[in-house]
């Protein structure tokens, strides 16, 4: 997993991390975004992003991540039924 991840756009950033990825032989399998200053305000306010700043980035991806494991975690369970 890899923190504050370049943007979309950033295509020299994305070839950095690629080349980093191969020279430590390892695979870069999830990218969080960098949630910015809104992360940094729901901190300070002891508030959860999801309610500070709903539309952020970071909270995107890390509700697509539990999503993700949830539904997974799910079809292991079925499976050992």
């Amino acid at each position: 997993m890899l923190n504050r991840a370049p943007k979309f756009t950033d295509l020299s950033a994305k070839s950095r991390v690629k080349r980093m990825a191969e020279s430590l032989d390892i695979s870069i399998e999830v990218q969080m975004p960098d949630g910015g200053e809104q992360v940094t305000q729901a901190n300070d306010h002891g508030l959860p992003i999801a309610e500070s700043a709903p539309k952020n980035v970071l909270r995107k991806e890390l509700h697509k991540l539990a999503k993700s494991l949830y539904d997974l975690n799910k079809a292991a369970e079925a499976a050992k039924v």
